[in-house]
């Protein structure tokens, strides 16, 4: 005989308070707490939720180097909470140490549990990557000796910017356009080391370097080394008379700071994409890389459906380099209106919105948020076994599955369910979001918890 028991509401509700005693959480810490938390770290010095108790007090009292230094011991200890690699996170970019916060946000966005909060620390991926890039070109030119005698990555590429030699100042933007649309093809054939062209673009701002030098093979081979590219994509578009248009590329083998091969396309303006395509798969048969069919749709549909797009996209790229991301995200709108179906540009606007909202918001400000900013209805922070509608229909259907039913009466008989939860969901099913933002996680045992369950059923009798 089958059984299916229905549990109320308020009695999930009461087994989910009386678990609280299993779930370890994360309070919210103030710097008020630092003698307490201190004193409490003295005593147990390897304790991860401790360790990011106090780690995110001393953040919170502006002891950002004091609280980096804590929350990297939690970290280092493989159990800590993800509110501690998000605090760490907000620590490293407070003192603009991009490379770790880029580090320690991913951490966060793989660990952390609250959707909306994870969104904007994805967003803000965005921004510090941008800060590592430019951070990046500045270390490079200053270790320039230093690094002019290591080896490059094998098989990698750089691709700079194309020097444009025209007197219509509207195809300015093909620059960084043609430069963007051949990087992202080269990565399409899948057989090269593609380096980013933000990257690229970081260094030759830093470098200070005039159109004219985009095309020096001096220039080539010094970007190339302190990039550790073993090519580099060097070119110039010529705007001729009727419309016409040529395209002179060289790859440039760095190590020897000499031509590998070079590329000359020509032909009406109209038809520059397919100028591009040819002169990418030109330049593939130079560094030997065999593309294979789906590859080559691929890197032939990586286009947009007319010129005034991809000269908006163009402008956009610019945007994004200089920090005008409002002004960005206008080109790319542009470049969508032209052409509704150009990818690059829908991406490229997106990346662009995220980083309006987010650039003028500082680390410290997400660390003192308000509860009604992300409590949508979910309770105050401290509460345990908090009932959400998702938890309580995931618990319902998880304790229907397991005993297929009976309703419970006052008199009936002991039914034994079994063990019927265990610490991976309640991991799953005990989220705060406003805990989360302050700081307060749910479960961080590794350890199983079982419960056994048991119900009267009707009928009367022990």
């Amino acid at each position: 005989m089958s059984h299916r028991v229905i549990l109320p509401l308020g009695l999930l509700g009461s087994i989910l308070l009386s678990l609280s005693g299993c779930v370890r959480n994360v309070p919210r810490t103030e710097p008020a707490d630092l003698p307490r938390l201190e004193e409490a770290v003295r005593a147990n010095p390897y304790d991860p939720e401790l360790l990011t108790q106090l780690g995110m007090a001393q953040y919170r009292a502006r002891q950002v180097e004091q609280a980096e230094s804590t929350l990297g011991l939690a970290v280092g200890t493989g159990e800590a909470p993800g509110v501690a690699y998000l605090y760490l996170g907000l620590a490293h970019e407070d003192q603009e140490e991009w490379s770790d916060a880029r580090v320690a946000y991913v951490s966060y966005i793989e660990r952390g549990r609250y959707g909306e909060l994870k969104q904007e620390i994805d967003d803000r991926l965005a921004l510090i990557i941008r800060q590592e890039f430019r951070s990046q070109a500045r270390n490079l030119i200053a270790q320039e000796t230093e690094l002019s005698g290591q080896s490059p990555t094998p098989r990698s590429v750089a691709v700079l910017p194309f020097r444009l030699i025209t007197d219509n100042q509207d195809l300015l933007p093909l620059q960084v356009a043609l430069s963007d649309m051949m990087t992202t093809d080269l990565v399409l054939s899948g057989g090269l080391t593609v380096l980013e062209r933000a990257q690229v673009q970081g260094l030759v701002t830093e470098m200070d370097l005039t159109e004219a030098g985009y095309t020096a093979p001096e220039t080539g081979a010094r970007a190339g080394r302190m990039l550790r590219a073993e090519h580099v994509v060097q070119g110039v578009v010529a705007a001729l008379p009727e419309d016409t248009i040529r395209m002179d590329s060289d790859v440039l083998n760095t190590g020897r700071g000499e031509s590998a091969g070079d590329a000359t396309v020509q032909s009406a303006l109209e038809s520059i994409f397919d100028m591009e395509k040819e002169t990418v798969f030109r330049i593939l048969d130079i560094l030997g890389v065999e593309v294979t069919a789906a590859e080559r749709e691929a890197i032939g549909q990586n286009r947009a459906a007319n010129l005034l797009a991809f000269l908006s996209y163009g402008q956009g790229l610019t945007a994004m380099d200089e920090g005008r991301y409002d002004e960005a995200q206008q080109f790319f709108g542009a470049a969508l209106q032209a052409d509704p179906g150009f990818t690059a540009a829908q991406t490229a606007r997106t990346e662009a919105e995220g980083l309006v909202q987010i650039s003028d918001v500082s680390p410290f400000s997400i660390s003192s948020r308000t509860d009604s900013e992300f409590s949508s209805g979910l309770g105050s922070p401290g509460q345990t076994g908090v009932l959400t509608t998702g938890t309580a229909s995931s618990i319902s259907s998880l304790l229907e599955a397991t005993t297929e039913g009976v309703v419970p009466g006052p008199a009936g008989p002991i039914v034994d369910l079994g063990s019927v939860l265990t610490g991976a969901d309640l991991q799953s099913t005990m989220r705060d979001p406003v805990q989360e933002v302050q700081g307060q996680e749910g479960v961080t045992q590794p350890a199983t918890v079982s419960i056994r369950i048991t119900i009267r059923l009707p009928g009367g009798g022990d």
